[in-house]
């Protein structure tokens, strides 16, 4: 497996064996209901997603670990590790922690004005905030594909992206609030950070030097 930068995979494990064992348990037909209905519980358990998780308001947040920032007005917005998003509003002298509803390591945040922001990262995790940073809802969430976002990036209120490891390439038309994944490439390199030029052009800065552009608002690469 090629290393992913600047993000890394832990794999948790959902549930310790279970282990059938008749003469330890109570005879007759309720020996049975119990091993079937502790079987579904733990195979329900193995494929529901776990319930929203927030980000632990930590006094030295903002010497965790910070992957990425941007400006939202005259505020700044910066994200890292355990779901950790910061904000100040006095140029970096003091900063506060936001109300995030994950603790997944964010890697890229994107603000399109001064209160309308989306963050990604790992989990396929996907935040939007329509007050400047201050509250953020889950927009998206797919733990089970163990593959992070990196960047995300909108053209406008509407229409953006989020590209991450081995090529995932995911795309929005009503703000963030649905995504779908499409590929751009055949090669499964990992995509870490999209920008546009000046001219109107897209960029991707992908792994091993390879550079993606778009020259129609990323319909084609």
């Amino acid at each position: 497996m090629r290393p992913v930068f600047p993000v890394c995979f832990m794999k948790k494990r959902l549930f310790k064996p279970f282990c059938f064992n008749p003469s330890r348990t109570i005879t007759g037909k309720w020996s049975l209901k119990i091993f079937f209905v502790a079987a579904l519980v733990l195979v329900s358990g193995s494929f529901a997603h776990p319930e929203t998780e927030y980000s632990i308001r930590a006094p030295l947040a903002q010497r965790s670990l910070l992957l990425d920032c941007c400006v939202a007005g005259v505020r700044i917005v910066t994200v890292g590790e355990r779901g950790h998003i910061l904000l100040s509003d006095d140029n970096g002298s003091s900063w506060r922690q936001a109300n995030v509803p994950t603790v997944a390591t964010l890697t890229g945040v994107f603000f399109k004005n001064r209160r309308l922001g989306w963050a990604v990262g790992h989990d396929a995790v996907i935040l939007k905030t329509l007050d400047g940073g201050e509250n953020w809802s889950r927009v998206h969430y797919a733990p089970e594909q163990e593959c992070p976002l990196m960047d995300v990036f909108f053209l406008d209120e509407k229409t953006g992206f989020a590209i991450g490891a081995y090529g995932l390439f995911l795309e929005t038309m009503d703000g963030g609030d649905t995504w779908s994944a499409r590929s751009i490439s055949q090669d499964d390199w990992h995509l870490n950070h999209m920008a546009e030029s000046a001219g109107g052009r897209l960029y991707i800065a992908a792994e091993s030097g390879t550079i993606y552009r778009s020259d129609d608002k990323g319909k084609t690469w």
